[in-house]
């Protein structure tokens, strides 16, 4: 085959023009530290490379977002504490102002500073995050959760929704309670049943807050009713909502027949209520009571929903009633101890929502050094397949000027080869 002259110069230019391509690459390898520049160099790493650089993207997204999320629960923990802390104050309070040697403008500078503290507890609910959104109000973010009507009741104006944040591909974790689950979803009494006097008794009367047997309680309303018996003793009867004889038993007469009175005895309904009354129950007639014959009564009923606002108001109302005689006091103390009991029902239900906010915390971070450590796991593998090995660059880089130097050596000699240096 016949080669000319100009073939062989376009030949080797071209080898030297390929070898230089090369050695620019490898320059601009080991300038940038990256084996990949472009994605011709190796698609299948810039593949690769695309797919690591995405996931810890993602990554360091879940990482932000948890960050966030940990920011709130550990908000929502804090507002929690320290109404914890508002109501403990409370209890304290009560417990003073129930001293029989405090009189009525020492229980009337309680009753203000349980006032004070009402208005710091909506205060709490209505804590705000850094961003001026609500904490306790749902999903609506920017609306106060609560607020004070004209008669004085505290209102809830947010949702029951709860928020939740995705700090992994298959975690979602909530990051907020509704105030309405926190603050009003809480039953009163033993959380089964309530106890209570009438304000209209006359005697000294105090029931005690009482137990239930769950296994036999059937959601029912019972009224113990005081008169005098056959015996012409203090006596008592228990009748069901519906008008049902109960205590003593059908088919004995409920006045005639009423079981004796005795003090601190326990008076167990229907296998379902046990309580005991203290003090001396009247029996005179009284008006309130379901039956006018009968004299002074206590209801028992099912456990209702009553927010902490109520019983902190609860708690200002029941200091500030009179007891000027025995009877007062007897409704002073049948008030304070439904208030101990109610005070116990609320911070039951915040510790509640404060543990499910310590498991969820604890998840967050999990969750957290997951991502973190799953980060630092693909930037192995991302380093691996994009990073240059530069013992390999820096010695592929001499031999290919070494081939680039021999390569215009000897272009320079061939190109030099002419019949015409013979003549």
């Amino acid at each position: 085959m016949r080669i000319s002259t100009a073939q062989f110069i376009s030949n080797g230019a071209q080898a030297i023009t390929d070898q230089q391509a090369d050695l620019v690459k490898t320059q601009s390898q080991m300038s940038s530290g990256l084996a990949v520049l472009t994605p011709s160099d190796d698609p299948l790493a810039a593949n690769l490379i695309l797919k690591f650089e995405q996931e810890i993207t993602i990554s360091e997204r879940y990482i932000e977002i948890g960050g966030a999320a940990e920011g709130l629960v550990s908000l929502e923990e804090t507002t929690l504490n320290s109404m914890t802390d508002l109501l403990n104050r409370i209890r304290d309070l009560m417990i003073s102002g129930g001293n029989g040697n405090y009189s009525q403008l020492d229980r009337q500078a309680i009753a203000e500073e349980v006032q004070a503290l009402l208005d710091e507890a909506i205060g709490l609910a209505n804590t705000q995050t850094a961003s001026g959104e609500y904490l306790f109000s749902g999903f609506q973010l920017l609306t106060q959760p609560y607020t004070m009507d004209a008669t004085g009741a505290v209102i809830y104006n947010g949702d029951q929704g709860q928020r939740t944040a995705r700090v992994n591909d298959s975690v979602v974790l909530a990051t907020s309670d509704p105030g309405y689950d926190i603050f009003d979803n809480v039953l009163n009494g033993n959380g089964i049943i309530q106890i209570f006097d009438e304000p209209t008794n006359t005697g000294t009367g105090v029931i005690d807050p009482g137990s239930v047997n769950t296994a036999n309680y059937t959601d029912e309303t019972y009224t113990i009713s005081f008169v005098t018996n056959s015996d012409d003793e203090l006596a008592y009867n228990v009748f069901d909502s519906a008008g049902t004889q109960i205590i003593p038993a059908p088919p004995l007469d409920p006045v005639l027949d009423a079981v004796t009175y005795t003090e601190g005895e326990d008076i167990i309904i229907n296998n379902e209520v046990t309580t005991n009354i203290t003090g001396t129950p009247s029996d005179t007639a009284n008006a309130n009571n379901p039956n006018p014959l009968y004299g002074d009564f206590f209801t028992i009923a099912p456990s209702s929903k009553q927010s902490v606002f109520v019983t902190i108001q609860n708690a200002v109302d029941a200091l500030l009633l009179p007891q000027n005689n025995e009877s007062e006091q007897a409704e002073f103390q049948n008030a304070m101890n439904r208030v101990l009991m109610d005070i116990d029902r609320n911070m039951e239900n915040i510790d509640r929502i404060r543990s499910s906010l310590g498991a969820r915390l604890n998840a967050i971070q999990n969750e957290i050094y997951v991502n973190q450590d799953l980060i630092i796991a693909i930037s192995i593998d991302l380093s691996r397949v994009r990073d240059l090995d530069y013992v390999e660059a820096t010695t592929r880089l001499t031999a290919q000027i070494t081939s680039l130097e021999a390569a215009q050596a000897s272009f320079a000699r061939v190109q030099n080869l002419s019949l015409f240096n013979f003549l």
